[in-house]
């Protein structure tokens, strides 16, 4: 590493390169219902993989996403959106690959009942301890 704490550019994360850039792919899919319906603004995040960052995205209208810039791997994708439960697919982008396709199916959360909460009595009068000067 240069004093900079950036490396050579020939070098990466496994060793030399010999100045070539590392061949990076893109990971694409879509977010789907049980029903198989695009979900809209469903939030995808790379939970695990080569070199892993948090990186999220933001599905469109018509449930797609996409990561580029990766490096070949195995990844895992984890997807939430209001409404539905979370879900999770794992996709590998193989190296010299440009590019991975995945879908990942979220189920619609269960309706929660509406829960009334009992509040426990209150006694305003408490009871005397005969012979007791309290």
């Amino acid at each position: 590493m240069s004093g900079s704490g950036r490396r050579p550019p020939n070098q990466n994360e496994r060793g030399r390169n010999h100045g070539n850039p590392l061949p990076r792919g893109q990971i694409a899919g879509r977010v789907l219902d049980a029903e198989g319906e695009p979900i809209a603004e469903a939030q995808v995040l790379i939970a695990q993989g080569p070199a892993h960052q948090d990186i999220a995205a933001l599905t469109g209208a018509d449930g797609r996403f996409a990561f580029g810039g990766l490096v070949a791997g195995n990844y895992t994708l984890r997807a939430q959106a209001t409404g539905y439960g979370p879900g999770q697919a794992t996709v590998v982008l193989m190296p010299g690959s440009r590019s991975a396709r995945v879908d990942i199916e979220l189920d619609r959360a269960a309706a929660v009942p509406n829960v009334r909460r009992r509040t426990p009595a209150r006694s305003s009068d408490a009871d005397e301890i005969p012979g007791s000067d309290e």
